[in-house]
Order: C-alpha cells, then structure tokens, then sequence
C-alpha cells in the first residue's frame, strides 16, 4: 500500500491499519487523561485502536511517540475508524492529508445532497442500484479525506468540495470560493470497503 500511494504522490507516504488496541501501559499520562474522559467501551476501544497506529508511525518516523502533540486536521498525518479497523497515514512534503475509509453498506439515497453537488449527484443517478450505493460509499470517503486535508477547514461542508470527475478513482478537486486551493485524491477498493486518501500542495494553502 505504501508503494501504491507514494508512487501516486510521488511523496514519501506511509499507512498503517490497526485491528488492536493499544495496551493501556503504553499510553503516556496525557492521553491517558483523554482515554478516561470517554464514556462508552467501543469509543475508547476505536480510541485505542487509533493511537496504535498513530504511534506506530510516529516511532517510524523517529518522532515522539506522544500523540497527544498531535491535532486535527494535521499537515503531515491522518487517522480514520470504521467497522472496528483504525488506519492512520502519514506523507510528507504536503500543505495538509487526509484518509478515510468506510465499510461497504446499504446506503440513505437522499443523503447525496447533503455532500455531492448538482453535477457528482446527476451522474451517481445513472448507475444500477449496486453501484449506486459503492460509489455512494466511495465518494463519500473522497470526500471525507479531502476535507481532513484542509488545514483551514473550520467553514468548510464536505459539499464545498468539488470533483473534477465523480467517477474517477484517481482525481482533482477544488474549493467553492477557494480557487487557488488544488486537491489530489486516491481511492483504493476492495471486498471489504473503499479506502481514499487526499493531500493539498504547499504552494494551495
């Protein structure tokens, strides 16, 4: 995976997914503190999961393995959860990444306006009911990753973002009222779900 996205970038990007929890033992005081502040299991679980990987690349990338220094949305690293899986990414020489990933499933059609503009929502219209809801799901993660690569985000909607071509797993995207922000996206699919990770250059943001 590594290669795949480092090839597409042409930066140094590395990609780590975690099933585990990280041991309580191995978390520092500081995020120890924000581990005991959530009030279910499975958020602390999904929690754990994240921080495992975080750390993972961190300590790959000789840095402190303290996530706590980390905050989002970040310039070099990114974090998702879904389906009990944490993928965490890191890529270097960007203005902002992000990763996200969701698990294939039935899907709310009159969700689509909520995130895809008239034009993304016109051509998800022309395809059968099973690739309608994959390329809801898909391009509802190309649109979370392009938003967790805005570092200037806080007055951004997921809708803001608009894709060169809907259909391409390989893609461009720019901002509504930003036209000198530029997006680059990769989706990744499988059996499982769909993957995309984003970044925006230095020169955009």
């Amino acid at each position: 995976m590594d290669k795949i996205l480092s090839q597409w970038s042409g930066k140094h990007v590395s990609l780590k997914k975690c099933e585990q929890p990280l041991p309580l033992s191995q978390l520092s005081l500081n995020e120890r503190k924000v581990y005991d502040s959530f009030l279910t299991q499975s958020r602390k679980t999904d929690w754990l999961k994240g921080r495992n990987a975080l750390k993972e690349l961190l300590l790959k990338n000789g840095q402190s393995s303290d996530t706590q220094r980390l905050s989002f949305p970040n310039q070099a690293f990114s974090l998702t959860h879904n389906d009990g899986l944490a993928i965490a990414i890191t890529m270097n020489d960007v203005a902002g990444v992000g990763v996200d990933f969701e698990a294939w499933h039935k899907v709310k059609p009159q969700m689509a306006h909520w995130f895809l503009n008239n034009t993304e929502q016109s051509w998800l219209s022309t395809l059968s009911s099973e690739q309608y809801d994959k390329e809801f799901v898909r391009l509802w993660t190309v649109k979370e990753a392009l938003f967790k690569a805005a570092m200037n985000n806080e007055q951004l909607a997921l809708i803001d973002f608009q894709l060169d071509q809907p259909s391409a797993m390989t893609g461009i995207a720019t901002v509504d009222n930003h036209p000198s922000w530029l997006f680059y996206y990769k989706c990744i699919v499988d059996d499982v779900g769909a993957l995309c990770v984003a970044f925006s250059q230095r020169s955009t943001l």
